[in-house]
């Protein structure tokens, strides 16, 4: 049991700041290397909990699924306070849906509207890690997600959201497990 401890304080450093390395921040580092730590953590934690089986598919379905809820690109959803023309490039139908949802192309740019945009956004890729895991708490990162980036939208600075998203959603991964 002391080794399992021992690992789960050897990665917490990895915890704190692989949101913000898988954001860019620490300079350019290949794409395929971040997931490879990101994997390797929640392999990790799988192991700490003492429930690594590599005969299991639905971990490595966790693996891969954590991995896409943070893939996909929050650009189009994060954009506080944006009224450059280059804001409009929110053009699929669901943004536009979300849109909607938060009272039209203006009302998105808003507080609100990042809140409610980043909110569903992840939430909607929450959905697939807590089915697999199985454990529907999982959904909550979404929100999570969502009010990390307060601060950072009240900053106009996302790293001050990507520092507070990705500890607090690795944790509810490691509850959720």
């Amino acid at each position: 049991m002391k080794k399992r401890s021992l690992l789960g304080f050897l990665i917490l450093p990895f915890v704190f700041i692989w949101r913000a390395w898988f954001g860019g921040s620490f300079g350019y580092c290949w794409r395929w290397v971040k997931y490879l730590v990101g994997i390797a953590i929640v392999l990790a934690m799988y192991y700490i909990k003492d429930i690594l089986d590599w005969n299991n598919w639905r971990m490595y379905a966790v693996c891969i699924s954590f991995m896409i809820f943070w893939a996909l690109s929050h650009g189009m959803w994060f954009k506080y306070w944006d009224h450059s023309s280059d804001a409009e490039d929110r053009h699929p139908l669901f943004v536009k849906f979300v849109m909607w949802l938060c009272g039209g192309p203006e009302q998105s740019r808003s507080f609100w509207g990042n809140f409610i945009g980043m909110t569903v956004r992840y939430t909607l890729t929450a959905i697939l890690v807590a089915v697999l895991i199985p454990n529907l708490w999982f959904c909550f990162a979404g929100l999570i997600v969502g009010v990390s980036y307060i601060p950072a939208g009240l900053a106009h600075n996302t790293k001050i959201g990507e520092y507070i998203a990705g500890p607090c959603v690795f944790t509810l991964l490691f509850f959720c497990i």
